[in-house]
């Protein structure tokens, strides 16, 4: 079982709900031609929200290029707040998943992407799914 910042505690079963829950709400938001994300270490290197700053820089780029982006941003635990904060399971149910889904068309790599697990993780499942992956 995992607790969240809040204390709850979940089950395994509750966790993998959650996840799934959040990855089908993800999918909605995503165009049926796709999107772009970027990839960024969230927690490391930088306080979160240096980070997320980095993110919305990013996205105001790819933007500025024509492309559609996926923002991840309003799907991170931390934010989120009463997520299950189990980023394993999290990251084999939403990001795996998301990333296989045929809506993420390309990733971004952000300074520091190298020092990130999540990040090596992320890319790791674009190279299974043949997506590429871009440094910006």
């Amino acid at each position: 079982m995992e607790i969240n910042k809040e204390k709850r505690i979940w089950s395994a079963a509750e966790t993998e709900s959650f996840y799934t829950e959040l990855l089908n709400r993800a999918l909605t938001v995503i165009p049926e031609e796709g999107a772009v994300m970027v990839l960024v270490p969230m927690f490391i290197v930088r306080a979160p929200e240096d980070n997320f700053a980095l993110f919305e820089k990013a996205h105001a780029e790819l933007k500025k290029r024509g492309m559609t982006v996926f923002d991840q941003l309003p799907f991170v635990d931390y934010i989120l707040g009463d997520a299950p904060f189990n980023y394993k399971v999290k990251f084999e149910i939403f990001y795996k998943k998301l990333i296989n889904s045929g809506k993420i068309t390309a990733c971004y790599l952000l300074p520091d992407w190298e020092k990130s697990e999540g990040t090596r993780s992320e890319i790791h499942y674009c190279k299974d799914a043949g997506v590429p992956v871009n440094i910006l």
